[in-house]
């Protein structure tokens, strides 16, 4: 049997970098991972109690019936609700195999390599199985440092979230808080007009909403700490990382300054994965060299 050493000749097995040959494969496991626990879900239907609300939310009484992890809990800007009536039009089975489709693809995404712990991750798991968006919002932090205008995603959600926006305002990033403002400002109007001709005042019941509801007593399993606590401490992730160029920071800033920090809502760390991921590949690859001596120095043969 010919061995990998000489069937592979020499010059390309010194093109072969093993680093990116184990970050595929632990990928490829993940993503392997991924369609199996998708097949699960879609077979046994789990349980997607925050989809279900998005799904059947009513356009003409958007937040009556508005309480902390109640059955019609919808709390999103009225453009959500406009977007997903649109995709109603997809029966409740296939529009929440998409959903939870893409949430596994945001993770093995973001997670790459490391997709399957992420994904044995109670938080990820639970948020897939529920199908929120806080896997969305993760992956639009990560889009943002390239297309600021994702960020709209995040203020017309979980609002709070957006201090992760301080970012740029610490580094002195004009440009991409005005792209913020522009894509924002955008689809508001264009959400704005549609309310006008389909449910009138939509708009302004969630400003009423958000006006009325920001003493609740909200918090939840499994910290129980109210927002009032917590958003200063986010505020201070965000600023100090920004000083320091840490991007991981946005995301774990995004975590604790979440409106209702709940058991899925971790999931949104997700989005500090990315720049860690960059930050241990350089450092493999500056050892890797070190590496290489030791192993050609172990297996040489003594004199």
């Amino acid at each position: 049997m010919t061995s990998l050493s000489t069937a592979v000749p020499r010059s390309e097995r010194s093109r072969i970098d093993p680093l990116r040959v184990a970050s595929r494969s632990l990928t490829a496991l993940g993503a392997l991972a991924a369609v199996v626990y998708w097949t699960y879900l879609t077979t046994n239907g789990g349980s997607p109690v925050d989809f279900t609300i998005y799904y059947h939310v009513d356009l003409d009484d958007l937040y009556g019936g508005w309480v902390v992890g109640g059955p019609a809990s919808f709390q999103y800007a009225p453009v959500f609700a406009q977007a997903m009536a649109v995709l109603r039009v997809l029966p409740f089975d296939v529009l929440l195999a998409a959903w939870r489709a893409a949430a596994l693809a945001v993770v093995v995404w973001l997670a790459g390599p490391l997709a399957l712990p992420a994904l044995l991750w109670g938080p990820v798991a639970a948020e897939v199985n529920a199908g929120n968006v806080n896997l969305f919002i993760a992956a639009a932090i990560v889009a943002g440092f390239r297309r600021p205008g994702a960020w709209a995603f995040v203020l017309l959600t979980k609002i709070t979230p957006g201090v992760g926006l301080l970012w740029f305002a610490v580094r002195r990033e004009w440009r991409a808080l005005r792209e913020v403002a522009l894509v924002t400002g955008a689809i508001v109007a264009g959400s704005v007009v549609i309310s006008v001709l389909v449910a009138p005042g939509q708009w302004l019941d969630w400003l009423r909403l958000l006006a009325t509801h920001t003493q609740d007593a909200v918090p939840t399993f499994p910290y129980w700490i109210p927002l009032w606590a917590r958003l200063p401490v986010g505020v201070a992730i965000v600023v100090v990382g920004a000083r320091l160029g840490w991007r991981a920071s946005v995301g774990l800033a995004a975590v604790v300054a979440a409106p209702v920090l709940y058991y899925p809502t971790q999931s949104i760390a997700l989005a500090a994965l990315p720049p860690l991921r960059e930050a241990a590949g350089r450092w493999l690859r500056r050892i890797q060299p070190a590496m290489r001596s030791v192993s050609r120095t172990v297996r040489a043969p003594s004199s």
